[in-house]
């Protein structure tokens, strides 16, 4: 079974995800979770929400995969193992999918967090197929930053950089309505 947790910045994916693990541990279900190498802002191999939350708190450490080469993920999964948790799945490539095929063919419990459209508001990475792929999605919204409407579903950059992937927190990003995004990217 897969479950997806997607939706703007500050929505809580990664706290989601964390819970999910968090329940697997009580049930003593052996978990693995995988993180994009490249996303390095709690350290490496860190899964962290905004509010604090992480997963070393449980004793579990996240194994880093190459995001551009991420075939090697599902052959990372230890025999054994009944849950697999993926964070910031929107910084893989295109063969995350295939891994997330892989192991649902072996019967294993998915977890996967990615926000699902960029900045612009864009589908990102390949989250796309993967919410095509879930059993269950739940997309998660946040208060936004200007109206403090509690249904952001947006993702404004504040920074004027233009590359699809900047990682940031606060300082570079933004969730908003769809109202003050669209006011506030005319402006722009």
């Amino acid at each position: 079974m897969l479950t997806v947790y997607t939706g703007p910045m500050f929505s809580g994916k990664t706290e989601a995800l964390i819970r999910a693990v968090k329940r697997t541990r009580y049930s003593e279900q052996p978990t693995q979770v995988f993180v994009p190498a490249s996303d390095t802002r709690n350290g490496v191999g860190v899964v962290r929400s905004h509010a604090g939350l992480d997963l070393e708190s449980l004793g579990i450490s996240a194994w880093s995969v190459d995001p551009a080469d991420a075939v090697s993920l599902a052959d990372r999964v230890r025999p054994g193992t009944k849950v697999v948790a993926v964070d910031e799945a929107q910084f893989f490539d295109a063969s995350l999918i295939e891994n997330i095929r892989t192991l649902l063919r072996r019967d294993l419990r998915i977890y996967v967090a990615g926000l699902d459209c960029d900045y612009r508001g864009e589908p990102f990475g390949p989250m796309p197929q993967i919410l095509a792929l879930a059993d269950e999605v739940f997309k998660l919204t946040a208060v936004c930053a200007t109206c403090n409407h509690d249904q952001a579903r947006m993702t404004y950059r504040r920074s004027a950089e233009t590359s699809q992937v900047l990682l940031g927190s606060e300082d570079v990003y933004a969730p908003m309505c769809r109202c003050c995004y669209n006011n506030a990217t005319r402006k722009r």
